[in-house]
């Protein structure tokens, strides 16, 4: 089969190769070969007939073959497609994320990210929706709930504050040079209140997956929440958070507290 197909292709007869390979499906007994090699061309010179192909004779490929086709040939969508089939859901996953213009799809990916077996891929999905579909995080949030580490999650959350304030402490030199001393001391004490806010507001993106999982009292997740309450003045949230879940940093909302209401 292959060696027909190289015959073929090497001449430049690709209609007429793709419609003898087409004529061949209609066989009593057709060859797993053809079904393989008919997808093999369709990746390489008619990609709009490609998915189709797969979805109609996806038990009769020789998946493995048509995965390094659609690989080559930067098929997204279908190449994840047949990941999903041969039920590789972790080249699945990866495949979505890192090609998403084509391949990403939000009820396709939920439903493949809770098969994944490698739990580092949850962190990146976080991040991925954090960046890509910050609106549909809770959903996602929502479905591996059960699977992921409550902190870690919050952790990431919090991440682009310390980026943002390591940036800034490295310009702090350049203030140094042209404002005075208690020009850039005045900007630094401004700054600390900004990047909170900044800060709370990442967090209340997610809010609703917090809420959702508090019940597990996870100290992280406990005080995220508190400081939203907080920034959002919400004391009757605040104290029946504390009431209820008792694992958290007590000075620590102290001084939030003191702070929120000198502002």
């Amino acid at each position: 089969m292959e060696e027909v197909s190289e015959y073929y292709q090497n001449r430049g007869c690709f209609s007429e190769l793709i419609s003898l390979m087409e004529s061949g499906l209609g066989l009593e007994r057709a060859h797993m070969g053809i079904f393989t090699e008919l997808g093999v061309l369709y990746a390489r010179y008619r990609p709009e007939k490609l998915m189709e192909h797969i979805k109609l004779f996806s038990t009769r490929l020789n998946i493995p073959k048509l995965i390094r086709a659609c690989d080559e040939q930067q098929h997204w969508k279908e190449l994840t497609y047949l990941y999903i089939q041969y039920d590789e859901f972790d080249n699945a996953a990866t495949t979505i994320m890192n090609h998403s213009p084509e391949a990403w799809d939000h009820m396709q990916f939920k439903d493949v990210v809770v098969k994944v077996a490698n739990v580092e891929l949850y962190y990146k999905a976080v991040h991925f929706y954090l960046q890509e579909h910050p609106d549909l995080i809770n959903d996602l949030l929502n479905v591996i709930a059960l699977r992921v580490d409550h902190t870690r999650v919050v952790d990431i959350m919090r991440k682009v504050h310390f980026v943002i304030y390591r940036v800034m402490f490295l310009l702090l030199p350049l203030f140094l040079e042209s404002w005075c001393l208690g020009r850039v001391l005045s900007v630094i004490s401004y700054s600390h209140l900004q990047l909170y806010e900044f800060q709370a507001g990442h967090l209340r993106l997610i809010k609703p997956y917090m809420v959702a999982v508090q019940s597990n009292n996870v100290s992280a997740v406990n005080e995220a929440l508190n400081e939203i309450y907080i920034e959002e003045e919400d004391y009757d949230r605040l104290h029946e958070s504390i009431e209820l879940h008792d694992n958290f940093d007590q000075i620590g909302l102290a001084q939030k507290v003191s702070l929120n209401f000198k502002e």
